[in-house]
């Protein structure tokens, strides 16, 4: 039973994430939403991925109403006998919509598993190489006129300034670091590296 929960979850999860994913996408790009709601605005689009595979969406959604048609007394006689035993028919109800050999939801979660395996991987070498930037960069000196528009800008958002770093690996301004952000510049921009 874990078995079929689990494969109807991905099964739906393979084509609601990317539904997900595109409407979250539309919204944020045609939305005109300031970077904290977009951000705010793909949390909440992820945790909708997360969760709507997991509802039965036919729970949901009205169910049709069964159509009788009308046929005509010369067209069809039913005889009593012609009918199906009254016993088989719970039981023809009863089947599934869709049975899953255990092989498939085997092979199902082990997919999943393999896929969650190589982000999480990717996720940890990323991570990896942008503390192997910062361990390698230098503080940098901004100008003055910098520094405050730097400082004006992280109080109007209400954050801490961020560390200013230059480095010979990097070709363009960038943030690194989620939790401790640290803005990376190229060496070549930092003034105090031209004279």
């Amino acid at each position: 039973m874990m078995q079929e929960s689990f494969a109807g979850y991905l099964l739906n999860a393979a084509w609601q994430a990317p539904v997900v994913a595109l409407c979250a996408l539309i919204v944020t790009r045609f939305g005109g939403l300031a970077p904290q709601a977009r951000n705010r605005v793909w949390l909440g689009f992820l945790g909708i991925a997360v969760i709507l595979p997991a509802i039965a969406l036919d729970r949901l959604l009205p169910r049709a109403l069964p159509v009788v048609a009308s046929v005509p007394v010369t067209d069809a006689i039913v005889r009593a006998d012609a009918l199906p035993d009254a016993s088989a028919l719970p039981a023809a109800v009863a089947e599934p919509a869709m049975q899953l050999a255990p092989w498939s939801a085997w092979t199902m979660i082990a997919l999943f598993a393999v896929i969650a395996a190589l982000l999480v991987a990717r996720l940890v070498v990323a991570s990896l190489a942008a503390r192997r930037l910062v361990a390698e960069s230098r503080p940098a000196v901004l100008p003055a006129e910098v520094a405050q528009a730097l400082e004006k800008l992280a109080r109007a958002h209400g954050r801490a300034v961020p560390p200013v770093r230059r480095s010979f690996s990097v070709r363009s301004p960038g943030v690194v670091g989620a939790l401790r952000p640290v803005i990376l510049i190229p060496d070549e921009l930092n003034p105090a590296t031209r004279s």
